[in-house]
């Protein structure tokens, strides 16, 4: 039970930094948030939640601020490098969500305790009711968490990151972006290597679509 509170505390800092990236100037970058999350795993708990409340009243007090031609979330499986991001931002975009397994869909759901439920059962049930990945079925839970994802950090584009031969979020993309395309949020669908980057081919068409985006502002 002591080991569910510390990574629920772990959580719920988490959410703290997403709630300040809902800014029309977020004072941190997406770049910077994936590094953070990436320390969330590989770092001892106490350790990291000590560091990330020492960060979050220093980036809540900085007075900062980013702001780019686009705000886009990027939904996928695992995205774990940094440079990725980073090189979408140094385009002009701002990544102000994500829908990823290294990231929302580790902190969004905290472990439920309560007398009626072992410590193992409630882990279960958490793995079970947590924000769905693409394998599972029915997708509208999934679909209905992104929609208000992008209604909630007002997010002008979405960028779909798909590791090559993931089946799953391949078999999602047209229904997620008949989906999003009904809220008006047009999709950029990106087939990736696992831990890529961002190459010059990639880097063309998030060009291309943040360009699309911004002419469709004025």
């Amino acid at each position: 039970r002591q080991s569910i509170d510390l990574y629920n505390e772990c959580r719920r800092l988490l959410r703290s930094l997403y709630e300040l990236r809902e800014r029309d100037a977020p004072p941190i970058t997406g770049a910077e948030t994936m590094e953070v999350l990436n320390a969330s795993s590989r770092m001892p708990k106490e350790l990291f939640n000590a560091y990330l409340r020492e960060l979050l009243e220093e980036v809540s007090a900085s007075g900062t601020g980013h702001t780019g031609t686009a705000r886009l979330t990027i939904t996928g499986s695992v995205l774990t490098n940094p440079e990725f991001i980073r090189s979408i931002e140094q385009l002009g975009g701002l990544v102000v969500a994500d829908e990823l397994c290294t990231s929302t869909r580790y902190w969004s759901d905290p472990v439920v305790l309560d007398d009626d439920k072992s410590p193992i059962e409630a882990i279960s049930q958490r793995y079970l009711s947590n924000f769905p990945c693409a394998r599972m079925f029915p997708s509208d839970e999934r679909f209905d968490r992104i929609v208000d994802l992008v209604r909630r950090f007002r997010v002008d584009g979405v960028i779909s990151q798909i590791i090559r031969y993931c089946v799953p979020y391949a078999h999602d993309l047209p229904l997620l972006s008949d989906r999003l395309e009904a809220e008006g949020v047009p999709v950029l669908s990106l087939d990736v290597e696992h831990g890529t980057s961002g190459s010059g081919q990639i880097q063309t068409r998030v060009q291309a679509f943040l360009e699309m985006l911004e002419s469709r502002r004025r």
